[in-house]
Formats: structure tokens, sequence, C-alpha cells
């Protein structure tokens, strides 16, 4: 049997082997040139280990480790080239500023900073492109057996063919009693208590458990399968680690209740608050002057003040102020509170300008810094909307058991929301954040809101 690596597990492997490939690369470059003269070998060894760490965070910057780049072959050249020269410019300026010997040691013989960056590139991009063909054959796929052939089952179908159709097949879908519903989507097999012997005819690795009725589970077999080694996960858990995103509407109490995560302990909240603080001093002493000029085109562009000020609920309910460059005319609400529309009239020219490139949001570090927001969490929802969606949405209220966030994990992974249905798909994103929420994690987020940013997917 082939090796079939989760889908968290190619994209680790994948950042760790380009690490390696590029800090290997860089130093055989450096180490060839300074052979050539007088130069450090613990300095080389050094500067190429940071600068392939500092490569390898713009590029998951840029979003080169998501599905919807990882397995394009354009779209990874495309963005590839964006994080290089992102690398380059900020490579280069640390150069100038504190000095080849203190930085890289890359300024020897004749081998230049271009061709060191270059050629430790171009390697890392011929080993990605290489590396993800051969991961999308389907000897490398993982081979999915499920287990039901309800809605639930044809709701995991969709999301394997949409998602996970580089990584995974679903090679059979299983009915043990002949009353069970079959949508167009599922050819159900009948495995005449034999489901062992299903797996072993189809090489199947993994059995999904996906009844929309819990009620006659076929135990033994799915046991029988499990000590011969076949992994079983439910409907839940394999959303959960394959997508990062929790359904609300299958969701059982017992789900979450009896499930590690949740962690609150002062330790986290204390790292979790440093970070908060950090962070935003440095992007607001950076983005100054960028706020400097977005007040001054606010001015301009319409009459109203250049900040906007609504009430939000944070932690535990707790209602505060958020604060935002206004985007919008004064009088956007004159008739009341309304979700904000694809081409929403009510945007100023500039505004429409702020919003794409989240520039708006930048004053809500203050809020950040004043500890009513983290940087990272749930994005923090009006007074009222959340009256009418904690009402139509399951587990709602849970969201606000942290800090509502700058940027979060729904943020970069689910395009602005603006509806009922919107929300929901937010809040099984926003409950897999609240239930792994790490430093880790918080850090992963930060970086990858640069790839919203400079690649907007629904911004209003």
């Amino acid at each position: 049997m082939a090796w079939q690596p989760t889908a968290k597990r190619r994209r680790v492997f994948l950042l760790g082997t380009e690490l390696a490939v590029m800090a290997t690369t860089s130093f055989s470059l450096v180490s060839y040139a300074d052979s050539l003269s007088a130069g450090s070998v613990i300095v080389d060894l050094i500067g190429s280990i940071v600068s392939a760490a500092g490569f390898v965070a713009i590029m998951l910057a840029m979003g080169l480790y998501g599905r919807d780049t990882m397995y394009s072959s354009m779209a990874s050249i495309q963005r590839f080239a964006m994080a290089y020269f992102i690398f380059f410019f900020a490579a280069y300026v640390a150069l100038v500023v504190a000095g080849p010997l203190v930085m890289f040691g890359f300024w020897s013989a004749d081998l230049s900073f271009v061709g060191v960056t270059g050629g430790s590139a171009a390697v890392v991009l011929l080993f990605r492109i290489f590396f993800v063909h051969i991961l999308s054959l389907d000897w490398f796929k993982r081979r999915l057996v499920i287990v039901g052939c309800g809605n639930k089952a044809a709701k995991l179908c969709r999301v394997i063919v949409g998602k996970l159709q580089h990584e995974a097949v679903v090679v059979a879908t299983v009915r043990f009693t002949e009353d069970e519903f079959a949508p167009d989507l599922i050819v159900p097999v009948s495995v005449n208590g034999d489901l062992l012997g299903l797996c072993e005819r189809v090489s199947a690795d993994e059995i999904i458990v996906a009844r929309d009725d819990q009620r006659g589970m076929p135990i033994d077999e799915l046991l029988h399968c499990r000590t011969v080694g076949i992994r079983i996960r439910d409907y839940i858990t394999f959303l959960e680690e394959e997508i990062g995103y929790i359904d609300v509407n299958e969701l059982r109490p017992s789900a979450l209740i009896f499930s590690w995560g949740f962690d609150r302990s002062p330790a986290f909240l204390a790292s979790k608050r440093l970070f908060d603080v950090v962070v935003s001093v440095l992007i607001l002493f950076f983005a100054l002057p960028l706020a400097l000029f977005a007040a001054v085109a606010i001015v301009i562009d319409s009459r109203g003040p250049i900040f906007f000020r609504q009430d939000r609920v944070g932690l535990n309910g707790h209602r505060f102020q958020i604060l935002k460059f206004r985007s919008m005319r004064v009088d956007a609400e004159r008739h009341g509170p309304q979700w904000a529309a694809a081409q929403d009239n009510r945007v100023t020219t500039i505004g429409r300008i702020l919003r794409k490139t989240r520039i708006d949001e930048i004053p809500q570090l203050i809020n950040v810094l004043k500890g009513d927001m983290s940087f990272v969490g749930p994005r923090p929802e009006r007074p009222f909307f959340v009256d009418s969606l904690r009402v139509e949405i399951p587990y709602y209220d849970e969201r606000h058991k942290m800090k509502p966030g700058l940027t979060g994990w729904a943020q970069i992974n689910y395009p602005y929301g603006a509806s009922v249905e919107d929300a929901k798909e937010k809040l099984a994103y926003d409950l897999y954040y609240a239930k792994y929420a790490s430093l880790m994690l918080d850090l992963m987020i930060a970086l990858q809101t640069l790839k919203v940013v400079m690649f907007p997917s629904g911004a209003r």
C-alpha cells in the first residue's frame, strides 16, 4: 500500500521539506563562494537557515500551503513570484541596515545576493512542482469507504470531491439497511455483513461513518475493520481534522464536551495577550503613514467624521465600540441595520478602496490594545444581528466565549459573509478556532491574513 498522508501531514511535510531544500541550497551556494575567499562557515549556515525560514514564512503568508494554490501550478508560480519579490526586498533592506556579516553573509566573492536567493528559490519552486505532481497521483490518494448513504454521506462526498480531490477518493459508499435514503450522488453498495471483505477488495485506507440515523450501527463490522489497522472516523471528526471546520448542523454537545481542546489556562491567556500587544504595536508603527493617508482621503472624499464607531458584541456578550475608518456615507443606516451588499451603494469611493484592502480596519488595533479585542479570534458582530442569529443558528453564543479578533480562522478560510447562511458557515470555522486556539495557530492565522489582504475575496 502506498503512503497516503492526511491533508495536514502533506502541508507540514511540504513546508518542512521546502525549508530544508532552501536552507541547503543557500548554504551550498554561499559556501562555494566563500571557498574562493575567507568566509565563515558558521555565518553562512546561520544565514542560510534564517533566510530559508523567512522565505517559507512569506510563502505561508501568501497562501502557498493552501489547497487553492498548492495543487495549481499556475497559481503557485504567480504567488511564488510575489513571495520572492517580498522576500528579496525585505532581505535586501535588512542587509543594508544590519550588514552582510550580521544577517546572511551573502556578499561573498563573485556570487551576488541575487544569485543566492534567486538560485535557492528556483530550486524550491522546481521541487514544489515535482512534489505536488507526485502527490496528486491516484497512487498517493487515500482510499475512503463511507458508511452511510443519506444526506450526511452526500454532503461528505461533495466536500471530498470539491476540496480533497487531490488527496482522497471515495471508493465505496455502504448501505446496511434498505430504508436508508440514497441521494443521486450516492451509489450504495450492499456488503451483506462483510464490511471488512469490501475494504480489502477496494484497498481501503479509511472508513468514514456518516449515517443520518445512528441506530443500528454495525459495531461488530467496524470493530473487525479497526482491529486489522483500517482507520475509522466519524463525519464530524473527519471534517474537523481535514477541513478545519465543525458542522454545526450535525454537531452534538457530546462531541464538544468529551473532546480535548478549549484551552483557557492562565498561561495561554497571558501569552495570547502578549502576542496581541506586540503584533498590534508593530503593525501600528509601520501602518501609521498609510493610516494618515487614509484619513486625509476620507476628508477629501466625503463629508463626515474620519472614524466610525459601532457597538459590537465581545467576550461573554459584553458590548464595546469598535473603531474603524469610515467607509460609508454618514446616513448609511437611516433605514436601520442591514447586511453589506456586494455592490453596496452606501460605500464611498475611497471607502470601497479601504474595504477591499482592509485599511479601514487599522484603527481596530486600538481596540486590541485596549483589551476589547484580540488580534486573532471570531469577528465581532453587531448586537442587532447577534440577537437574531443566536435564535436561528445552534451554538452561536459559543463564539462569544473568547475575545473577538481583528482577523480569524474564518476570515482566512471563508469569504465575507452577509447572510444567515454565511454566518452559519463562518461559525463552523469559529468553533474550530475556539477549540484549537493556540499561540502557534494565532501566528499562522496572522501570517495568512496577508494573503487575504493581497488577494481579497468577497470584501464589501
